[in-house]
């Protein structure tokens, strides 16, 4: 009777610890949804320390030429109203051209809950991609 006891107790604090570490998990990703795509990196890149800015435009901007001022094309979805804060979700299609210079696809998911794919065009060698994982602040031009 006593095993079967303390068998029961120990299978239930198994069961606990178990949900706990599935909600903190969940409580840690909490801003994924459903329909979110998995974070993808062709390529490991640790995330800053602090939110990078990127200016989106709707044409193909001159490559970035500094690691914390970046410049992306908005490739698909609405141009975010203003300033606004953005998960990087994606880093694909990184191949750059014959002069170093990649074009990024990025995933981002807005602070509002909407999705969008920026181009980002950069030389991989003096400026970092966007990281999955990666915080930016989006700031939307006319051009």
């Amino acid at each position: 009777m006593r095993a079967r006891l303390l068998v029961a107790l120990v299978s239930i604090a198994l069961l606990a610890v178990a949900a706990g570490g599935l909600t903190l998990a969940f409580a840690f990703d909490g801003d994924r949804g459903n329909d979110s795509p998995t974070p993808v990196s062709e390529h490991a890149q640790a995330i800053p320390v602090s939110a990078r800015t990127v200016l989106v435009s709707r044409a193909m901007p001159m490559p970035s030429a500094h690691a914390r001022r970046l410049s992306a094309k908005l490739e698909e979805g609405a141009m975010p109203e203003g300033p606004m804060m953005a998960k990087v979700l994606t880093d694909s299609d990184c191949t750059p051209d014959p002069q170093m210079i990649s074009r990024c696809r990025n995933v981002m998911r807005l602070a509002d809950g909407r999705t969008i794919v920026l181009r980002h065009p950069h030389n991989m060698t003096t400026v970092p991609c966007l990281a999955p994982g990666e915080r930016v602040r989006l700031l939307p031009t006319d051009v």
